[in-house]
């Protein structure tokens, strides 16, 4: 049996039963505070990468910006 033909033969089995391709126990909790802590360490974890990638992004150009001040002034005084 090919690779593909495996891959589609388990996605239509998940779609037939989908009480068993459930993650884990903890993802599906009946109890509110249980839920609530799952999906907010969810939300954490998804906006972490994206604050992450903004912060190095807005440093990389304050640093870009100062390196450029500096090229100003050292080629303004060695001009004279």
């Amino acid at each position: 049996m090919s690779a593909a033909r495996r891959a589609w033969l388990v996605a239509a089995l998940l779609a037939a039963f989908p009480r068993a391709a459930f993650a884990c126990a903890v993802c599906f909790d009946p109890r509110a505070e249980n839920r609530a802590a799952f999906l907010a360490t969810t939300a954490f974890l998804s906006f972490l990468p994206l604050g992450l990638v903004a912060g190095l992004v807005s440093w990389l150009r304050h640093r870009a910006g100062a390196l450029e001040k500096d090229e100003e002034r050292s080629g303004a005084s060695g001009e004279g």
